[in-house]
Formats: C-alpha cells, structure tokens, sequence
C-alpha cells in the first residue's frame, strides 16, 4: 500500500468519492454527514455542503460540474448542492425517493414529499411537477409498497410498485389515477422495473 498525498482538513469515515468531469474538484461524503469539496491541484478544501441528517450513500457531480447529488436511504433524501453558488436551503431540493434519470442523465425522476412526482434539471437545479401524490398511497398498503423501489418510465409518466407480494399497479403520474393491475400465481413479487 502506497500513500499517495493527503488533504488539507482530517475527514471522518468516508463513505463516497467523486470527481468533477473536468477532475479539478474532489468531493467527499462523510460519517459525519457532510460534504466536502476540495480543490484537487492544491488539496485545500473549498467548502463544506450540510443538510443531510443520515449517512450519505451515493455522490456524483451533474455533467456540467455545476451541481452534486447526494442521496441518503438514512434519511430517505436526495439532495443538489450548487458547487459554485452560496450553500443557502433553498439551493437544496429535499426529495423522498430518486427513481431514474432520464433526458441522457440531465435529469432526475423523483417521488417529492413537496411536489409528488416531479423531474429535477440537474444542470440548473429547477422542479417540474408531474402529478400529485394520490391520497390512497398515504395509507397502506400502499405507502408501506413505495419502501420497495417503485419503478417510473423513462418520460416520468407512469409508476409501477408491487403494493404485495402478489400484485403489482400502474399509476399514471400525470393524473394520478390507476391504469393497470398485475397479478401472479408465482410465490412473490419483490421488485418492478421498466424497459428503456
């Protein structure tokens, strides 16, 4: 094992690493549920993007280098952070469950706690909403079935969630309405996905 050059500041457990398409930035997740972007020329650290309240699972930078993306499952969120902008709450978009991305990875498809289903521009940070969040999905089965990865289309139109072992239901996100069910004789359902 080579040591090969450290950083400026002592970082806690590190759970995920990214560099930015131009490899001039390092950006790091930590245990201690921060991020933090370095400078990768000199090692120094830039600054540090807090918001998360669980560990961070998954980092990557848009392909423009302007944003990151961060995801917890700790505390079910997804979060953009503005690499070169002020570190302000509204420069971060709190999302309940990222779903695919879509448009070439331009974007993200997303089930929002605030929007319901919404697409997130990664190069500029901005919402569009698709459909609410039907009422029966606040009870269950059906919001325990959104703990099972939920599968979206590629246009963010329709939703698929296997709501038990056996049954599987199509939504379509723009009206909020259900269009088909799927059932199986087969033991168990345990997860959807759709074709690019």
């Amino acid at each position: 094992r080579q040591w090969v050059d450290t950083l400026e500041e002592p970082l806690a457990w590190v759970t995920k690493v990214a560099f930015s398409p131009d490899e001039s930035l390092l950006a790091t997740a930590s245990a201690d549920r921060n991020i933090r972007l370095y400078d990768i020329k000199s090692r120094k650290l830039l600054r540090c993007f807090k918001g998360h309240s669980g560990e961070i699972q998954a980092l990557d930078f848009s392909r423009s280098g302007k944003w990151l993306v961060s995801g917890s499952g700790a505390d079910h969120s997804l979060r953009l952070w503005n690499v070169n902008g002020p570190s302000r709450a509204h420069d971060q978009v709190d999302m309940t469950i990222p779903l695919r991305f879509a448009d070439s990875n331009r974007s993200l498809l997303c089930a929002s706690g605030a929007h319901g289903f919404a697409r997130i521009n990664i190069e500029t940070g901005t919402t569009q909403t698709l459909g609410a969040w039907p009422s029966v999905w606040t009870s269950t089965p059906h919001a325990a079935a959104f703990d099972q990865s939920p599968a979206i289309t590629p246009d963010g139109t329709q939703v698929a969630f296997n709501v038990d072992t056996r049954r599987v239901e199509i939504w379509n996100t723009l009206s909020s309405e259900i269009e088909v069910v799927l059932t199986n004789a087969s033991p168990r359902i345990d997860c959807v996905a759709f074709s690019e």
